[in-house]
């Protein structure tokens, strides 16, 4: 059987139910995946990109922000943390350095399903003690809901301790959220081009109460949105095409030649 090399993830859920008939269905079907089982573990991005090909994807973009979604600019001092709470998303620790570090008015908004009972009874609890926090636990499945989840917040905290290629980050920015997060793997530029501190704060190494500060620093310079601006990230069929034509060049190689290091970047 060959062995593939590892690539990074599109996403933690390569594809959904609903995409089965999806271009990148064929990949799948094929048996052609060779992705990590732990994507925020160094030591597997470092062996990923020690091979002798390796291809970086960014997540592609979602559609856009339905018509009908609201977009005013809610206070600056709200902060969303939206997706299944998974522990190497980091959600319940950040909280935490939140409340003991953010300013009384703040407000921290949580939504996404919980991956075990002990964080949702700890974030149920924290939520009760503290009207900062408003925990909203279940699956967002309706598109135009997690678009009107994001008109709420004026950030998007991704408190990871490396940020790999993210949904929420993606739809974040084509909302013209405020992020604050690790730098991502390839650069922000890799997003959006010119990121300005005051409307995307990245904090390397990651770690929750530098970031908390850090983020009330940048909230109260400037009150201003992220300027409109084209991301610079390829579409599912863009991605399908070239996770394609990378699968092709690895299986078919000239002979006696390795395969050249291909991406998106």
């Amino acid at each position: 059987m060959t062995r593939f090399p590892q690539v990074q993830r599109v996403d933690q859920v390569f594809l959904v139910p609903q995409e089965e008939t999806h271009p990148l269905a064929d990949l799948v079907r094929d048996g052609v995946t060779g992705f990590t089982a732990a994507p925020e573990d160094p030591a597997s991005l470092a062996e990923a990109l020690a091979r002798a090909a390796a291809v970086h994807v960014p997540h592609p973009l979602p559609p856009a922000p339905p018509e009908r979604v609201p977009h005013t600019r809610p206070h600056p001092l709200t902060v969303g943390c939206f997706g299944r709470l998974r522990d190497y998303k980091r959600t319940l620790p950040f909280v935490r350095a939140f409340l003991a570090g953010a300013h009384p008015s703040a407000r921290l908004l949580v939504a996404g399903a919980p991956d075990s009972e002990e964080a949702h009874t700890a974030l149920t609890e924290l939520a009760a003690a503290d009207g900062r926090l408003d925990y909203r636990p279940g699956f967002v499945d309706d598109h135009a809901a997690f678009w009107r989840l994001l008109a709420e917040v004026e950030w998007v905290a991704l408190p990871y301790e490396r940020l790999h290629s993210s949904g929420v980050l993606v739809a974040a920015l084509q909302a013209r959220r405020r992020i604050l997060s690790p730098t991502p793997i390839g650069g922000t530029d890799l997003y959006v081009p010119g990121a300005r501190r005051w409307w995307w704060t990245c904090i390397d190494p990651w770690d929750d109460h530098q970031a908390v500060a850090a983020w009330r620093s940048a909230a109260t310079l400037s009150s201003t949105m992220p300027p409109s601006s084209t991301l610079s990230l390829p579409t599912w069929v863009q991605t399908a095409d070239h996770l394609a034509a990378f699968y092709a060049r690895l299986t078919c190689p000239a002979a006696g030649t390795a395969p050249a290091r291909v991406g998106i970047l």
